[in-house]
């Protein structure tokens, strides 16, 4: 057996050096490779921290900038209790004559912060706010703890986040939405409303305007409700019994669970112990106190309500509410305060005759048509107008009004329009753009398909393919005539001509969910199958073919002043340039051949010869309902009148639907204009008459036989029809317009080849509906749907 050779020191030493140098290569290696992944995370962790703090930054400043910290809130106004007056001219002396009240419904009395016993302050602050006094609006520790409580539930009984500050700006704007947003809006709000209130006077609105149960708002009404004693004669029991009300005023209701109302008192008053605001004696003594609750109260005592108002003061007061927010920049339920306690004097723009008489017709439902199928009859609204903006008459309903602010169906519903839209979707916009004349030729054909078939349908539900000029198709409120129209100007200029220049708000563009869709579509435009329009924007939008192109916003009042006599809101007649002076005598003169003409769906709304109408009626509805909408909208040279007739619920009206609306905007012309002289409106001098031929839809040559009378722009005349139904010159050509909105198609450049006729259906128009016309959107034939 071989034998091992003995290691020599040497060897042993090398071998040592040799591991000692691995070693330290090992942790050469490592050290790199430590630091290397320590660079990674160090850089990691350092553009983490970059973009969080550039983020953040960014965050911060989006939230200073975008939340809304302003709040609008006068407390010195908040404090009157004054009622507001309504004043109505009268139409003979010019005396303006008090008409209506408007004053607070709830049970509320404003009482001075010094006649509020300190025990009602203390015991608010206590349980609502105990830093109140330390804080400047925003009590960050509470807010914290509320916050990180609503994820771990830690504390029990505690108070929440909002503080009273909060509370009060909440309880004045009902500004109450669930939201992230919505708290930062309350923060940022409440920091900047102390900058300019003092604690007490907060304090004082907040006891003022809490809700505390039984109608009552506010602790002197509550007292008085409760107890039957003024606000300073209540003790520390009962202060502290109906500060607890507030948490639910409900729940803690001493008329209604006076056992839970009793819980809640000892719990305020423990707080109050607690924070040193009362002794112990004093809270032993509260505890023990034999509360005695007015149960004679307990049958109601509310505030005795106004006498009910009729429509127009209702819609004087839902319009200065309105202008309050828009125009002064109030918060909705602050505006509302204001009209019912700070003494505003409010200048009402009625006629009050013709109010009278409008009233007078409405108030009968006999008056109208009724289905005789139908438990519940149809509703109808109307609305008068002068040419200026100034609305006369409203009708918000059919029977007797029960109740003051109701549903005002002229002013609050949103309906489909059916044809009655088409004068401001289609044929005023062709003719303005210089795309149509009175007597252009489109086919009565269907020009789309929809899911393969003809579409639009007439009324009729046929159609004739025959050449059909734009002013026949209007007067028969022909659906092939309106689409082909919109197909060659383009749906989009046919919306923005009509939201833009028609003041046509609620159109739609981009449907905010699921319950609307866009109006930006042929259906939309063509047959007025809208998400919904009211009675007062359309008749505000056809005043512009009675008074030379102008458009007014309609209003209801002259003026506001507050309770000093300084003027808050007014109106002054401004008037847009809604389209040329003689666009709007073309289109009047084309309208008055829907009353006068002898296939206008409107000749049952002639109530008298010798005074000029113009006229639009329209039909919405679809296959499966039937024809639900009915409306007529149309001027003399005094007035112009929309006229509005159906369910609430939409549901079938067809066996009525020709004389549904016809009938109250009839009623109500003959009476207002009974004593009224014979009228015409004024020939606009840029338009001239001239014989057209009705085979080509040009200006009538030697050969043509068949022959009408037309109105044309002087900037757009047809040339002359050579007897072949071809153009051969003669008078001068169209001028293109220079300028037109963009639209989804070119124009077509014949006179005759794209839409339109059929049918003399002496009904209204259009039956349309927002599901088919919806998928309408298309701009060629056969991509529809």
């Amino acid at each position: 057996m071989k034998q091992k050779k003995p290691v020599t020191g040497k060897e042993k030493d090398e071998a040592a050096k040799r591991r000692e140098r691995q070693l330290k290569k090992s942790l050469h290696i490592a050290g790199e490779v430590f630091s290397s992944i320590f660079k990674v995370l160090l850089s990691v962790v350092l553009v983490i921290m970059i973009t969080t703090t550039i983020v953040g930054g960014a965050m911060a400043i989006y939230v200073v900038k975008a939340v809304d910290r302003t709040t609008n809130i006068d407390l010195d106004r908040l404090t009157l209790d004054y009622t507001s007056f309504l004043y109505e001219q009268d139409p003979l002396t010019g005396e303006w004559l008090e008409a209506a009240q408007y004053y607070h419904s709830e049970n509320r009395i404003w009482v001075d912060f010094d006649q509020i016993p300190e025990y009602m302050k203390d015991a608010a602050i206590a349980i609502e706010d105990k830093r109140f006094y330390e804080h400047k609006g925003v009590d960050w520790k509470r807010s914290i703890s509320a916050t990180i409580n609503s994820f771990v539930p830690i504390y029990g009984n505690r108070q929440g986040g909002s503080t009273i500050t909060q509370q009060l700006i909440k309880n004045l704007t009902d500004d109450d939405d669930v939201s992230f947003t919505r708290k930062l809006r309350e923060i940022m709000r409440a920091l900047e409303f102390e900058k300019h209130n003092s604690k007490d006077k907060i304090l004082g609105a907040y006891l003022n305007t809490i809700a505390l149960g039984s109608g009552c708002n506010g602790v002197q009404a509550a007292a008085h409700k409760y107890f039957d004693k003024d606000v300073g004669q209540l003790n520390l029991a009962e202060c502290a019994a109906i500060i607890g009300i507030t948490k639910y005023p409900t729940k803690y209701n001493p008329f209604i669970n006076p056992e839970y109302n009793k819980e809640r008192q000892e719990t305020v008053l423990q707080a109050m112990y607690e924070q040193g605001k009362i002794s112990k004696a004093e809270y032993d003594e509260a505890v023990a106190y034999p509360l005695e609750f007015a149960t004679q109260n307990i049958v109601s005592q509310e505030t005795i309500e106004n006498d009910v108002a009729g429509w127009y003061q209702d819609m004087v007061f839902e319009d200065v509410v309105n202008d309050l927010q828009e125009k002064l920049g109030y918060e909705e339920k602050y505006a509302k305060n204001l009209m019912v306690t700070g003494g505003l004097r409010i200048y009402s723009a009625v006629d009050r005759d013709i109010q009278a008489q409008v009233e007078n017709i409405y108030q009968n439902a006999d008056n109208f048509p009724k289905i005789s199928t139908s438990a519940i009859q149809p509703q109808a609204a109307l609305i008068v107008m002068d040419y200026e903006g100034r609305i006369v008459g409203v009708a918000g309903a059919t029977g007797k009004k029960t109740q003051s602010r109701a549903f005002n169906r002229a002013t609050m519903a949103y309906r489909q329009t059916g044809s009655s839209i088409k004068p401001l979707t289609v044929y005023s916009p062709g003719i303005e753009l210089d795309k149509i004349t009175y007597s252009t030729l489109y086919d009565d054909t269907p020009p789309f398909k929809l899911r393969g078939e003809p579409w639009p349908n007439n009324y009729s539900g046929t159609y004739t393919n025959d050449p059909t000029t734009i002013a026949k198709g209007l007067e028969r409120s022909l659906n092939t005539i309106a689409a082909g129209v919109v197909k060659d100007l383009g749906y989009n200029t046919c919306f923005d001509f009509a939201k833009e220049r028609y003041h046509l708000e609620n159109l739609i563009d981009e449907p905010k969910d699921e319950t609307e869709k866009s109006d930006r579509d042929v259906g939309s435009m063509a047959l007025g199958g809208v998400n919904g329009l009211t009675l007062r924007e359309m008749t505000a939008a056809f005043a512009t073919f009675g008074n030379g192109g102008l458009y007014y916003e309609p209003y209801s009042y002259y003026k506001v002043e507050d309770n000093n006599g300084n003027v808050l809101l007014e109106n002054s007649p401004t008037p847009d340039r809604a389209i040329s002076s003689d666009t709007a005598w073309v289109m009047n003169r084309m309208m008055t051949q829907v009353i006068d003409g002898s296939q206008g769906t409107a000749r049952a709304a002639r109530f008298r010869s010798g005074i000029e109408l113009f006229a639009k009626t329209g039909t919405a509805g679809n296959d499966t309902l039937g024809s639900t909408d009915a409306w007529l909208i149309g001027g003399s040279p005094y007035y112009v009148t929309g006229s509005w007739y159906g369910f609430d619920r939409m549901k079938d009206i067809t066996p009525v639907v020709t004389t549904g609306a016809v009938t109250g905007w009839k009623m109500v012309m003959a009476m207002i204009h009974k004593h009224l002289d014979n009228a015409s409106f004024d020939p606009d001098p840029n338009v001239v008459t001239r014989t057209y031929c009705m085979d080509s839809g040009l200006l009538a040559g030697s050969g043509c036989s068949h022959t009408a009378t037309g109105y044309y722009k002087k900037s757009n005349i047809p040339t002359t029809c050579d007897g072949r139904h071809g153009g051969s010159g003669g008078e001068e050509p169209p001028v293109t317009s220079s300028s037109s909105p963009s639209s989804s198609s070119s124009p077509s450049s014949s006179s005759s080849n794209s839409s339109s006729s059929s049918s003399s259906s002496s009904s209204s128009s259009s039956s349309s509906s927002s599901s088919s016309s919806s998928s309408v959107n298309s701009e060629d034939e056969d991509a529809v749907g």
